[in-house]
């Protein structure tokens, strides 16, 4: 009997075996189940803890029908590079939920990217700017510097674009004038750049204000593009954090109100496939012209590359970098007016700033390393941590209730818990040879290695 036995595991039939390797690929995601549903259930859970589960599980996060946890994203060049050659550009990935550093390069980027200068001779002192912002869960290159003949050029023609759920570039509107050495920022979605320099100092540009609203990416196919909307209504509006929604109760109203209509579209959702992701052109007719708006009273924000802070429908920026004496100013879009900024804001900008979801401003003085909140009721800056890793801060980002800093210091990215009480502190080392420029929070991107289909109820028709 025992040999027997033996003899008829031998003789598998091999297409059999096939079938079950594949059943094993692609078992339910909650056993009992229909995928669709329990797909729902599971975007109510932090994607943390999906990750260490299963292979299933953690494909599931990273596919296109499941809400997008916030990654980090960095802009950095080669620590040792040409003084006056052209760098590449590096744009890098922090996984929050895998801790790994991820080179996005590809797709290739756009020729563009490839001799942006940093430094120059006629610069000793200080270094050239490469100016981006992030609108729409989108990264956008606004200005930077090229080297033609030896003197130094706008590096963008058209401002480009990065997708990070499609991992593709594109091209927007093109610029009136190409300039660098502007002041840059968005709220909501749309983008505003105001002075700077183009080829040469012109008065005109120095006091030019221009902005584009941006229209957002058809990642999904317009036919399902309303299945896609129901699934983001998952997140409240709201890209999902790491953490656990501390309130799902909302959600699961959603999920109720979504079940009792499902039959029709979830089978398109359920067929979705990553190649079906697609970036659409930003060309001038389908998403408009940058628009000319009323023009500055000055040229005093073309001294500096100047971050302008989207906070509350308004851009708050200052003209001068570091802890120096400064004049602020806040732009209002509905009315296309310049006023100044309040005193209690100007008098504590004394560092990289930032708004979370465009709702509380957070400040870094380079100084003393300390991270303040604003508070708007007072016109004042309350003290959130203190920390002598954050002296010298560069650049910051802030999202899903972190605030991330980078420091001349070189200790990597430091990350600021704001929500805990007290404020959690941590620091993510980076990759060594690179020169971090910037830090942006976006939506993580779809990993290559879980691309197989998760949901897999097709129908026969």
């Amino acid at each position: 009997m025992a040999n027997q036995t033996i003899i008829s595991r031998a003789t598998v039939n091999p297409a059999a075996k096939r079938r079950r390797l594949s059943d094993d690929h692609h078992h339910s995601l909650l056993p009992g189940l229909p995928d669709h549903i329990a797909q729902l259930c599971l975007s109510l859970i932090s994607p943390s803890a999906l990750y260490s589960v299963c292979r299933s599980w953690r494909r599931l996060i990273y596919s296109v029908t499941f809400p997008p946890f916030r990654s980090l994203y960095t802009l950095s060049l080669p620590t040792t590079a040409a003084v006056d050659g052209g760098q590449m550009l590096k744009l890098s990935s922090f996984d929050p939920i895998s801790s790994k550093w991820i080179t996005i390069d590809s797709p290739p980027p756009p020729p563009y990217l490839l001799h942006l200068s940093h430094h120059h001779p006629s610069f000793m002192s200080r270094n050239l700017p490469i100016q981006s912002v992030s609108v729409s869960g989108n990264l956008l290159l606004l200005a930077a510097t090229s080297i033609h003949r030896n003197l130094p050029v706008p590096a963008f023609s058209h401002p480009l674009i990065f997708n990070p759920l499609s991992n593709t570039w594109s091209s927007c509107p093109r610029l009136s004038t190409p300039r660098r050495w502007c002041a840059a920022g968005a709220f909501q979605e749309t983008v505003v750049v105001a002075s700077g320099i183009g080829s040469h100092y012109t008065e005109t540009v120095a006091r030019s204000v221009e902005k584009w609203v941006f229209r957002k990416i058809e990642s999904l196919d317009q036919k399902t593009s309303g299945n896609w909307k129901r699934i983001q209504s998952f997140k409240n509006s709201k890209i999902k954090i790491e953490s656990l929604d501390k309130n799902p109760d909302g959600n699961w109203k959603k999920i109720q109100s979504l079940d009792q209509n499902q039959d029709g579209n979830l089978k398109k959702i359920l067929s979705l496939k990553t190649s079906k992701l697609k970036s659409e052109s930003f060309d001038e007719k389908d998403n408009g012209n940058w628009v000319k708006m009323q023009s500055l009273k000055h040229s005093k924000l073309c001294r500096e590359a100047i971050d302008a802070v989207g906070w509350k429908g308004k851009l708050c920026m200052v003209n001068v970098k570091g802890d120096y004496a400064k004049e602020g100013f806040v732009y209002n879009l509905d009315s296309d007016e310049w006023l100044e900024m309040p005193e209690g804001m100007l008098g504590g900008w004394r560092g990289p700033t930032a708004a979370m979801d465009e709702e509380t401003m957070y400040v870094v003085d380079e100084s003393r390393g300390v991270l303040r909140r604003y508070n708007e009721d007072g016109d004042n800056w309350s003290e959130v941590v203190e920390d002598e890793r954050l002296k010298g801060a560069e650049c910051i980002a802030a999202g899903g209730g972190r605030v991330c800093v980078v420091s001349e210091k070189e200790v990597g990215i430091v990350v600021v818990d704001v929500v805990a009480a007290p404020p959690r502190l941590w620091v993510v080392e980076t990759p060594p040879g690179h020169d971090i420029l910037a830090l942006h929070i976006l939506p993580r991107m779809c990993m290559p290695e879980f691309q197989s289909p998760v949901i897999v109820s097709e129908s026969k028709e």
